[in-house]
């Protein structure tokens, strides 16, 4: 489900590596990374720990259905070819199963099959289902300990029923911010942030890579089926499949 799911996912209290980044370059000429177990604590509210494990257990999609869409922007500042803009995308998952659209390109993963339809390119790929992993976002008691090893701060803004919760650190190896808002109301989140780490030039902001998910809608049921028909794309014929008479220009390419 591509990286709408990854930002899910994209917690960065789970992470467990005292990592910092430093200046210069080592005789690779890679960024200097080091080892610090001299990182001062950060000291959390606990009101805050709190409302972050709770926002944290919203975005808990591992063992539910849920169909959610929206619209998401990547600026990767060193390399323009890496944005995105406006891309409305959609999600649909039940267990192991999902339906995946974003811009041009849908992909389904249900009923034995993988199917990925790539409109602007004219192909189909066409596969056995394959095996799904979502992040667990549970976090718990471990919460704490996960901010506190990796040196994020944790703050809040409020404008009207909205809340965004804010985790920060400058010389993180991966990702310097993780931004989550949501409906104070509705309990509700509208939207994903994550600025991250250029690993190769670790301390310029200019070369910085952000994710923006604005979410449009979020349901926790899912109808799969609803989304895409197969037998509209595929046909079956004498044991063999072909492409519908819609899709005959489109290549077919059988993966494993």
């Amino acid at each position: 489900m591509g990286v709408v799911v990854l930002m899910l996912g994209a917690t960065a209290a789970t992470l467990a590596i005292r990592y910092k980044i430093v200046p210069g370059k080592n005789v690779a000429g890679k960024p200097t990374v080091i080892v610090d177990d001299k990182i001062p604590a950060q000291h959390y509210d606990t009101v805050l720990l709190r409302k972050f494990n709770n926002v944290s257990a919203l975005l808990n999609i591992k063992d539910r259905a849920c169909t959610y869409s929206g619209v998401i922007n990547i600026v990767d500042k060193a390399d323009s070819g890496q944005t995105v803009k406006n891309a409305g995308f959609l999600v649909c998952k039940q267990g192991s199963s999902c339906y995946f659209k974003m811009g041009n390109t849908e992909t389904l993963n249900n009923g034995g099959i993988y199917l990925n339809i790539d409109h602007d390119n004219k192909r189909i790929f066409l596969g056995p289902q394959k095996s799904i992993t979502v992040p667990d976002l549970t976090i718990g008691p471990g919460l704490k300990k996960g901010l506190e090893d990796e040196n994020y701060s944790l703050s809040q803004k409020t404008a009207g029923p909205n809340q965004t919760l804010i985790l920060e650190n400058e010389k993180h190896i991966t990702c310097k911010e993780y931004a989550v808002t949501y409906d104070t109301s509705t309990l509700k989140v509208s939207r994903i942030f994550a600025r991250m780490t250029n690993l190769n030039a670790p301390l310029d902001k200019s070369k910085e890579k952000t994710v923006d998910v604005m979410f449009t809608s979020w349901e926790n049921t899912a109808d799969i089926d609803k989304h895409i028909d197969v037998k509209k794309i595929l046909i079956e014929e004498d044991k063999k499949l072909r492409l519908a008479d819609k899709y005959k220009n489109y290549e077919l390419i059988r993966i494993q």
